[in-house]
């Protein structure tokens, strides 16, 4: 944090000792162990959460390198799985406070923290969707840089496969799996059970798709470059993310009394990107049918959010009232939440040749 700091004040030609007032967003594990407090309750239950939100706290015990009488703000704390970058987030969805509006917001990440907004009735929750879907834990995963696969389509019977940079293929991000995933279902090399076709079950398949199907080290591949693989084990872990974050909202949902058809907005924030095609995502079943119109990508929102808690203090007595009336679920409580994954495991059928779009 200190070398951040030193880096942004050379940047903007100023001095550390001119910092008088921070804002920080994270999760609370990051907080914890910036403000030197054992995070380990927050891993336990009843996971207990011994920072205060909405509040601010003398530097010295972030240790910090600024002006020594500087305050740091913590915003709102929802949960120990919902911290101060979700809260301060939600700042930048705009309608989410409104009661007149419907809207989801999801951060998806390792944590997938949501909030819906139902006309006023506000509860949030979060789910443990793994690292998938930013690229990460897969054989040939990587964060959004230079040689990642950002785009994937089909025609119904090529790949057309994009990288950023247009360089050559080093591996694949969250966006571009997404994608392929889409593409491989519609040309039915993944089956909607997620089951990935064996090199020698490639009768049906366009050519250029079925000689890509390789098995590597016994398990069955997809290949998108030399040394680049979509693997079955990677599909798998695909489905436990996307069964996670869908099962959490659809309990969402139903805690409100709401539908997904009255939904008038659903806001993305995180590390996907503004690639990502919303309409693959509803095609995978991560959020519901006739969703993808709806979806808005808000981006780095706790970034944003905090830059306006810091520079107008009225946000934060808004978004502390606010968050006052907001109920929190915890949806592994809920009986129905391992029916709901489980079944949300399930790729729908998009097959081409059962008359699905492209």
């Amino acid at each position: 944090m200190n070398d951040l700091i030193n880096q942004v004040c050379t940047d903007s030609s100023s001095d550390e000792y001119e910092i008088v007032d921070l804002t920080i967003g994270g999760n609370t594990t990051m907080l914890q162990l910036l403000a030197s407090i054992d995070p380990s309750p927050l891993g336990q239950v009843p996971f207990t959460i011994n920072i205060q939100g909405g509040t601010t706290y003398p530097v010295d015990q972030f240790g910090l390198k600024v002006n020594p009488a500087a305050r740091v703000y913590i915003p709102p704390i929802v949960h120990a799985f919902i911290g101060t970058d979700i809260s301060a987030g939600l700042l930048m969805s705009e309608g989410f406070f409104e009661d007149q509006e419907s809207l989801l917001y999801i951060d998806i990440g390792t944590n997938g923290e949501m909030g819906l907004n139902f006309y006023g009735n506000r509860v949030m929750t979060s789910t443990a969707a793994g690292p998938a879907f930013e690229g990460m834990g897969l054989s040939s995963g990587m964060r959004a840089s230079v040689g990642a696969i950002e785009e994937v389509s089909t025609d119904g019977k090529n790949l057309k496969i994009t990288t950023i940079g247009n360089a050559p293929i080093k591996g694949v991000c969250g966006s571009g799996l997404i994608d392929l995933i889409a593409s491989l279902l519609r040309l039915e090399v993944i089956e909607p059970n997620g089951r990935l076709r064996h090199q020698n079950e490639q009768s049906g398949l366009p050519s250029s798709v079925a000689s890509r199907l390789e098995d590597v080290n016994g398990q069955s591949s997809f290949k998108l470059a030399e040394g680049v693989y979509l693997t079955q084990k990677d599909i798998r872990q695909i489905q436990l993310a996307k069964g996670a974050i869908r099962a959490a909202i659809d309990i969402l949902i139903k805690e409100t009394d709401s539908t997904a058809e009255v939904l008038g907005k659903i806001v993305i924030a995180g590390g996907f990107g503004f690639s990502l095609n919303p309409h693959n995502l509803e095609s995978l079943g991560v959020i519901p049918p006739g969703t993808g119109d709806k979806v808005r990508f808000a981006g780095n929102t706790s970034r944003s959010g905090c830059a306006w808690l810091l520079t107008d203090i009225s946000y934060r007595r808004f978004l502390e009232q606010r968050m006052r009336g907001l109920e929190h679920i915890s949806i592994a409580q809920k009986p129905e939440f391992m029916d709901r994954y489980v079944e949300s495991m399930e790729f729908p059928d998009i097959r081409i040749n059962n008359n699905q779009t492209i």
